[in-house]
């Protein structure tokens, strides 16, 4: 075996490598797309899926800002509510967690319902803070 590739050389190895690499990639995008055929077929919208998914992450993001600064700052201020500078940083500061947190596949499904992250992101935000308040 040791001849064997001694006389094949390293150069049709890495090609062969190369090869290999380039076929699983292909065969992983094929997979993916024939497994969103089949959810569909069997009546999974994986839109609806996505989205509850980002909605999620959006709530526990609000929620645990809440309970770690929003309080806090209510509490410093004598009104017992958040200032306007507040309210900015605030949700400044879910927006970039949020931001990091989203895979791009999440983000372009974002940008392709939205037509923009930045609006898709504010919309869902603004939407968790109003629920969180009932």
């Amino acid at each position: 075996m040791e001849t064997i590739i001694t006389m094949l050389g390293s150069d049709v190895w890495t090609v062969l490598v190369t090869l290999i690499s380039v076929i699983l990639v292909f065969v992983g995008i094929v997979a993916s797309k024939v497994l969103l055929l089949l959810a569909k077929k069997l009546g999974i919208d994986v839109d609806d899926q996505t989205m509850k998914t980002i909605q999620s992450l959006v709530n526990k993001l609000v929620q645990a800002m809440n309970q770690s600064v929003v309080n806090d700052l209510k509490k410093m201020n004598p009104d017992g509510k958040l200032t306007a500078e507040q309210k900015a940083e605030v949700f400044n500061r879910v927006r970039d967690d949020l931001e990091k947190s989203l895979t791009d596949e999440e983000k372009q499904y974002l940008i392709n319902k939205f037509k923009n992250l930045d609006t898709a992101m504010k919309a869902l935000i603004e939407s968790s803070v109003g629920e969180n308040h009932k």
